[in-house]
């Protein structure tokens, strides 16, 4: 329950970001953050889930915000391991 709370809050602000920057607004307000968190369907496949989570570290741009088991990953195991989920997903 709390791991679904805080990806929906995660894509929430994200999609919440991209649609007042695409508005041309300088940042999101609570109406950007709710109709996203309104908008949002979680995935319910644990493979998904985990593809998904290897994609952000992916984008990330700064260690010390990754999840501490992410920080000192090799990327090329991860590239692998996305690999092998998205053939999973798709």
């Amino acid at each position: 329950m709390q791991r679904a709370f805080r990806c929906r809050y995660r894509c929430g602000l994200g999609t919440a970001s991209m649609k007042s920057a695409l508005e041309g607004d300088a940042k999101a307000d609570g109406e950007d953050l709710k109709s996203a968190l309104a908008d949002f369907i979680p995935p319910s496949h644990p493979t998904e889930i985990e593809l998904q989570n290897i994609v952000a570290v992916f984008e990330c741009t700064g260690r010390n915000i990754l999840p501490e088991k992410y920080r000192n990953m090799d990327r090329s195991e991860l590239s692998c391991r996305a690999a092998v989920l998205a053939t999973l997903v798709s």
